[in-house]
């Protein structure tokens, strides 16, 4: 009995492993070798097209024909060393073709490459997406790539189309003429231990797609190591990003990102938000990127316990302009140049930020909460050098609001952000000369500072830069030689300037961004390069015995809804217009003088406004006065002599307005071109028009019999 139960058992178990084994090659397929000496099948191809879905295919060592079309689930191995080349024939299409059925493949220890630019186009057929990649994958097709080297294809290395999905995994994805990794459509792809290195982009995914990386090493691309546009998503971790010729990570149009723990060294820059991009960057390492986080456009990022290093020329940490948004908090930034700058109109919060190094810290439209100081606020007054504060910066962080710093008279290599009310002044008779790698003094927040008697020389950037709502009021100083703007005026600001020389500053003498005012007296703004005085958006501009001279190009350039009041100045011998309005810009000018400048003495287009009163516009090589668009003009009691062209020019619909005006010496006294097409108005009387050619040209005797009359 005994003897029969235990052969009954035997019986039973034989039969489960009987059809356990039957369930394994149901489950796992038949497998296939391909050799091209003694395997079954000589051909990848055909072994794929005699498969059933399930089945393993093995390469054993050799040379193989690429250009693989598989649109059944199976796994194909290389053994030994398989390479995979594109037939000579096939342009245009993939060394493997993945797709577009809903399938599973699984491809390791392959080396796939060769694929070549088709006869009449990149792709074979781009719609199917039959492209001369290493690897095509469409439809819904899944692809499992792992221990391949992908290298030496046209356009790239892996591309996915429609809603495929992608993971690959200890793979080299090397010197493709296109991106390593290109994404698009809706297509996904996981990306773990990789590296992509010398190809024109390291990844790059477009209009939905979805990427997720960790622990990739992304070099030496000729383009970004990470490009991502339209709608793109991505999830990086733990990559190295590295020695990309383009931004390590660039997002622009809608594309967002979380991009955490990652180390980004030597790329042209670091992380770069356009468009509306979105992202979280949150404790990755920054190297020597140039600007370590530069955020454009209406983009939003949140930034925080990073650490950015950017000592090299020019080194910036973090970066903001357009209407980019953001919180910056926690970093630490070492940098060259500038630490946080932003030059946008939207609010930046964050806090505890520590900066280093050379820079100025904080320099734009930013609060001084986001750094961290040098030193508690304790002091009332300081002489510097101290052997207590290592930098000027320090000493002024160590002063209490009000407080006063006295400067021992010499030369200094320093940049320093303001953050508060003080007041800083030489300590006794003798020069002050600070220069800097950035911008001798940056004011940020509410800083409102009284400086006197100093002279700021040959820095890198600007002379002084007010941002945000912060005050100043310059006195008998010496502005000159900067690589920047002498003074530049941003969001709120407001400042005086009183009997100072503002000279040969590499980007012009003043500039002026959002709603700053400016009032400057006795100051004289002499050869700087580019323009004397640049305005834009609302800012608002008063000079009164001031001079302007020897600039590049405008001596006043207005644009935006900007306005100026001239009284009592001189814009004179400049390379370009004396003064040029654009957009809806407008100029008050009284009892001034606006000569010898190499073009016209006053432009004026689009929609701006000119009222011009006992002022001399004389000697200018082009006409006096230039007015076209849908300007506003009114000219009263000037004198408007010796140009070298029109005394004052007007076409196409202004309305221009002559009262007690001398025109007289210029070649022709007033004109008025294409009378035909003429829209606008003119008016007024009592005015002196002759010409050393003709007193009027285009203007009809009726309108010139009105306007000479008194």
């Amino acid at each position: 009995m005994k003897i029969g139960l235990f052969n009954r058992r035997i019986s039973c178990l034989l039969i489960a492993v009987f059809f356990l084994i039957l369930l394994t090659l149901s489950v796992y397929g038949a497998r296939h070798t391909v050799s091209e000496d003694d395997g079954k099948y000589d051909s990848i191809q055909t072994a794929i097209d005699a498969s059933s879905s399930g089945d393993t295919i093995v390469i054993r060592q050799g040379t193989y024909e690429g250009n693989l079309k598989i649109d059944k689930t199976l796994v194909i191995r290389g053994k030994g060393t398989v390479e995979l080349t594109a037939s000579p024939e096939a342009k245009g299409h993939p060394v493997v073709a993945v797709g577009p059925s809903e399938i599973s493949v699984t491809l390791s220890g392959l080396t796939l490459k060769g694929a070549t630019k088709g006869e009449s186009g990149t792709c074979a057929d781009t719609e199917a997406g039959l492209c001369p990649a290493g690897i095509s994958v469409r439809g819904d097709a899944k692809l499992t790539i792992e221990k391949s080297l992908i290298t030496d294809n046209y356009m790239g290395g892996i591309y996915l189309r429609n809603g495929s999905v992608a993971t690959a995994e200890g793979n080299e994805i090397v010197e493709n003429g296109g991106v390593g990794v290109y994404l698009r459509d809706s297509s996904s792809v996981t990306l773990e231990n990789n590296t992509i290195r010398k190809n024109s982009r390291g990844i790059r995914g477009r209009d939905d797609s979805r990427l997720t990386a960790s622990e990739n090493t992304i070099e030496a691309s000729r383009y970004e190591g990470i490009d991502l546009s339209d709608r793109a998503r991505a999830s990086l971790t733990k990559d190295t990003i590295t020695g990309n010729d383009g931004e390590g990570i660039k997002l622009s149009d809608s594309a967002s990102a979380t991009i955490d723990k990652n180390e980004l060294s030597n790329n042209r820059g670091g992380i770069s938000l356009g468009g509306s991009a979105e992202a979280t960057i949150t404790s990755n390492e920054l190297t020597e990127n140039a600007i370590g986080v530069g955020l454009l456009g209406e983009t939003k990022a949140t930034i925080i316990d990073n650490s950015i290093h950017n000592k090299a020329k020019e080194g910036v940490g973090i970066g903001l302009m357009g209407s980019a948004t953001g919180t910056i908090e926690g970093n630490e930034i070492v940098s060259s140049m500038i630490g946080i700058y932003s030059f946008s109109d939207k609010v930046i919060e964050g806090k505890e930020n520590r900066i280093s190094g050379k820079c100025v810290e904080l320099f734009g439209n930013l609060d001084g909460s986001l750094r961290v100081p040098k030193n508690k606020p304790k002091k009332d007054t300081i002489v510097y050098p101290n052997d207590k504060y290592p930098s000027m910066q320090a000493a002024v962080d160590a002063l209490n609001p009000g407080g006063v710093l006295l400067i021992i008279p010499g030369d200094y290599n320093e940049s320093t952000t303001i953050t508060k009310k003080l007041k800083i002044s030489p300590d006794a008779e003798g020069e002050v000369i600070i220069s800097s790698d950035a911008a001798a003094f940056s004011l940020v927040g509410n800083a409102d500072l009284y400086l006197s008697g100093l002279t700021l020389k040959d820095s890198y950037g600007d002379g002084i830069a007010l941002g945000k709502s912060s005050g100043a009021n310059v006195e008998n100083c010496r502005i000159t030689g900067n690589g920047g703007i002498g003074a530049r005026f941003l969001g709120s600001s407001s400042a005086k300037i009183t009997n100072c020389t503002i000279g040969k500053n590499e980007d012009g003498g003043l500039l002026l961004d959002g709603s700053s005012a400016l009032t400057v007296k006795g100051t004289k703004l002499i050869g700087n390069d580019g323009f004397g005085i640049r305005m834009s958006a609302d800012s608002v501009i008063e000079l009164a015995g001031s001079t302007i001279t020897g600039t590049e190009y405008e001596g006043i350039s207005l644009k935006g809804s900007s306005r100026a009041t001239l009284r009592d100045s001189n814009v004179i011998k400049g390379g370009d217009e004396g003064m040029a309005l654009r957009d809806s810009s407008q100029i008050s000018l009284q009892n001034s003088v606006v000569r010898d400048n190499e073009g016209k003495g006053l432009y004026l287009s689009d929609s701006s406004t000119g009222n011009i009163v006992d002022s001399e516009i004389r000697e200018n090589e082009e006409e006096g006065i230039y007015i076209k668009d849908s300007t506003e003009a009114t000219l009263t009691g000037n004198r408007v002599v010796d140009n070298g062209d029109s005394g004052v020019f007007f076409m196409e619909e202004p309305g221009l307005i002559l009262e007690d005006n001398e025109l007289t010496g210029n070649p022709i006294g007033l004109e008025l071109k294409y009378p035909n097409r003429f829209k606008g108005s003119v008016t007024g009387s009592g005015n002196e028009i002759t010409g050393t050619e003709s007193g009027f040209e285009g203007v009809s005797e009726t309108l010139q019999k009105e306007l000479l009359k008194n």
